[in-house]
């Protein structure tokens, strides 16, 4: 098969491996089989640490399964279960009514997933040289300076996600501020309303 052709046959294959895992989350958000730790954590409205938590675990553990031969169904898994807790968290928004939330979340939950793919397949990647040195004994001369370049690869994928997350957060405090204002204004104008008396 060509290079060019496999390479767009694995990057479709990663996307629809994603997009299967949102649907399996759409599916167990509505038959209610959320654990209740994270039905309790969405209805707090502590779904950012979460998120943070469960991207960054996803990433360190797709980053760690490059240098291994058999590391790709650990990339592959991440991908399936990032989207699973994608499409969990979207629907259970839109059902508890909190859809201001979703001012943060597409972007984030879109912007995560991106990186989470480039990631997927940088461990492809890398893991797929080790498998060939593995099994087939085709040791790579290029070796060391593909380990640096997939390291320099997730750097910036590291760097991106800090920078995703820093916006995210961004919104969700002046959506926070701008909630409050309305608040106080609508307290204030109850307040300057004239009570109304019957005669």
């Amino acid at each position: 098969m060509h290079p060019l052709s496999r390479s767009r046959l694995e990057q479709g294959s990663l996307c629809c491996l994603l997009l299967l895992g949102c649907i399996v989350g759409v599916w167990l958000s509505l038959r209610q089989m959320l654990p209740e730790v994270l039905q309790t954590a969405l209805l707090r409205q502590q779904l950012f640490p979460w998120l943070l938590l469960e991207m960054a675990g996803f990433l360190l553990c797709s980053g760690l399964a490059g240098f291994s031969a058999v590391g790709q169904p650990v990339a592959c898994a991440a991908l399936f279960l990032h989207g699973m807790w994608f499409g969990w968290s979207i629907l259970q928004q839109m059902t508890t009514h909190a859809v201001r939330v979703l001012l943060w979340l597409m972007p984030y939950g879109i912007g995560a997933s991106f990186l989470l793919l480039l990631a997927a397949r940088e461990t492809l990647w890398l893991s797929n040289l080790f498998f060939c040195y593995a099994f087939h004994r085709q040791w790579e001369e290029n070796m060391p300076h593909c380990r640096r370049l997939y390291l320099v690869r997730y750097a910036v994928i590291l760097g991106l996600f800090s920078g995703l997350s820093l916006l995210c957060l961004g919104l969700q405090k002046l959506q926070a501020l701008w909630m409050t204002l309305v608040w106080w204004k609508n307290r204030g104008s109850g307040s300057r309303e004239p009570a109304r008396t019957g005669y």
